[in-house]
């Protein structure tokens, strides 16, 4: 990464310029003041998923462990520290603008049979800017998938595979 004159990140070394992601870091940074909200579904209470390809998504949630809860909220609170993006807690879905959510099934609804996990993004009051010639929004939803195989799995070949799964949806 490169860091900014300040000593932090910006919103541009998220991800590359592709529109897809760009669309995303626009909304962050100029629409959401670079303040992300996230919502850390411990319970289990969420029964669908947003995508931008494959719509809505009914799913099964499952519980995530406090020991999880607290590894998801403490990377975020990391990354908080050092990008120009302010992660925020929230406990309530609908105010969240990030969902982190476990499926308690063997497959991830709406995708192929082996996806461990997905990160998505969807947009809403979207408009097309023809002075950047550049499609923007003005809201978006982004959720992290996960199925919870391997949550307890702390040994062998999948050792923090799912902690890794869970900061690569994130990303």
């Amino acid at each position: 990464y490169t860091p900014s004159t300040n000593g932090s990140l910006s919103t541009i070394h998220i991800k590359s310029g592709h529109a897809y992601y760009w669309k995303t870091i626009d909304t962050v940074k100029n629409v959401k003041n670079n303040l992300i909200t996230y919502f850390i579904d411990s319970d289990g209470i969420s029964t669908s998923y947003e995508s931008q390809t494959t719509g809505t998504n009914y799913i099964t949630s499952s519980s995530i462990p406090d020991s999880l809860t607290t590894f998801i909220d403490d990377s975020l609170k990391s990354l908080d520290k050092i990008l120009d993006i302010n992660f925020t807690r929230v406990f309530n879905r609908e105010d969240a603008i990030l969902k982190v959510v476990h499926v308690n099934t063997a497959t991830i609804p709406g995708q192929a049979s082996n996806t461990y996990g997905i990160g998505t993004s969807t947009y809403t009051d979207e408009y097309y800017d023809w002075d950047l010639g550049e499609w923007r929004a003005n809201n978006l939803s982004l959720e992290a998938v996960m199925r919870g195989d391997y949550i307890y799995r702390n040994w062998g070949n999948l050792d923090y595979f799912h902690e890794n799964c869970v900061l690569h949806e994130i990303g």
